[in-house]
């Protein structure tokens, strides 16, 4: 139980005990049972995080001021420092069985900027020459023992933001960033430790976020091809997959934002049956295949790799979904792939006549709008009928555009909509008083 949930439960048994519904030996009783949780203080952590930021960049520029005047063993010397101070303080650390978490992170975070540094330091020094990509690489390997060995966030976190950067470089010099996969996988035993441990807990959501928004970009930096049919079915496969996993394993207690898969999930899913709700998208999915390279048959590999990994994933899910989650909105939108793979056919079939694919798309879109409210409504939740009513919304407001209609009649549409929206939140804010 976080802070919040705690203090709402004290909230409601000083209510309860006013309107004598328990006795105040109960109360007494609960309130025992149901001990404050222990303060997290978040402000002093992020403060130490910051500091030893604040610290290793000034020695930095100390250093960098007279830099040049320096000799050249008294260079590769003082580029060491750093990293000898950090590496003492992480021994210190694990030897002396430290446990404060804004040590941990502190310490943590200025290791992995002193590696960095010593890395630049020496190869400026002796002109050992190279690119960013490769220097970033090096850097994000040799920091990733830190993550473990202080079970600190920070590192985690730089490293999954120095190797979704190196995969994007490596995309923009037309290389291949397969190695990508592989040094995700690295900090992936991490994640599942946080998890396991505190799985509400702000530390694991935030590795969580950085998992998930750096396997989002992956996905994004290891599609070689240009072809539309493969971009799409990967993302569909992949943001199904992102969703059933928040639903099915997430922390559902939490508020969205600490549920990155369900967020980022949903919000895909909601975009991509947006989008292609409209025909010029299937349209553009008919005109052949686009690849670039010279390399079309390793990437067609590559591309198809994929594709199969996260349709299986996303398979897989869904029939795991369709035995432990109830609710018909999660699976209907845990079909979205089969669904897509089926337009596809349809679109292929019928030589890119994009008609048909975006009425059924408009019909599944509809169908979906429709269970998310229905079933918002039978369990009000106010936040989740908004959000059906938004996708059909959206959709109708679509169709306006899309139609043949005059001024007057999406004016008239556009208030019809407004006015729904707000007699279906009054009658479930009404129903939510009465209840």
């Amino acid at each position: 139980m976080n802070g919040a949930e705690h203090r709402r439960l004290m909230d409601e048994i000083g209510v309860w005990t006013r309107d004598g519904l328990i006795t105040d030996e109960q109360a007494a009783a609960i309130r025992a049972r149901y001990p404050e949780p222990a303060a997290k203080r978040w402000a002093m952590i992020i403060t130490s995080i910051f500091g030893s930021l604040l610290v290793g960049l000034g020695i930095i520029l100390l250093l960098a001021y007279n830099w040049s005047d320096l000799s050249r063993s008294a260079r590769a010397g003082i580029a060491y420092l750093p990293l000898l101070v950090a590496l003492g303080l992480t021994g210190w650390i694990v030897v002396a069985g430290k446990t404060g978490t804004g040590l941990r992170e502190g310490v943590g975070a200025f290791l992995a900027l002193a590696v960095g540094a010593s890395i630049a330091l020496v190869a400026q020094t002796y002109q050992l020459g190279g690119t960013f990509r490769a220097f970033t690489l090096a850097w994000m390997i040799l920091i990733l023992p830190s993550v473990y060995v202080l079970d600190a966030v920070m590192p985690a976190l730089i490293y999954l933001f120095g190797i979704t950067g190196w995969a994007i470089g490596q995309r923009c010099y037309d290389d291949n960033p397969y190695l990508f996969w592989l040094l995700l996988a690295g900090v992936i035993p991490y994640l599942v430790w946080r998890q396991w441990r505190d799985r509400d807990g702000l530390r694991g959501i935030w590795v969580l976020w950085g998992v998930v928004l750096s396997a989002g970009s992956g996905v994004a930096t290891g599609m070689h091809a240009h072809e539309p049919v493969l971009w799409f079915s990967l993302y569909a496969a992949f943001f199904t997959a992102c969703l059933l996993a928040g639903e099915l394993w997430g922390a559902r207690g939490m508020t969205l934002w600490a549920r990155p898969l369900t967020l980022l999930g949903g919000a895909g899913l909601g975009m991509m049956i947006f989008l292609y709700s409209f025909m010029g998208f299937w349209e553009d999915m008919g005109r052949g295949h686009h690849y670039y390279w010279d390399y079309r048959e390793k990437a067609v590999a590559i591309d198809a790799g994929l594709v199969a990994l996260f349709t299986v994933l996303a398979v897989v899910l869904m029939v795991v979904a369709f035995r432990r989650l109830k609710g018909w909105p999660l699976r209907l939108a845990a079909v979205f792939p089969l669904v897509a793979a089926v337009l596809v056919a349809l679109n292929t079939a019928w030589g890119g006549k994009a008609l048909i694919p975006a009425i059924l798309m408009n019909g599944y879109a509809f169908a979906l709008g429709i269970l998310i409210v229905s079933d918002a409504v039978r369990a009000s939740r106010l936040g989740q009928m908004n959000l059906g009513l938004v996708l059909l919304a959206a959709l109708l407001t679509a169709r306006f555009f899309d139609a043949d209609m005059s001024i007057l009649g999406r004016g008239l549409a556009f208030i019809v909509l407004g006015l729904a929206f707000l007699g279906a939140n009054g009658v479930m804010i009404r129903r939510r008083r009465v209840s």
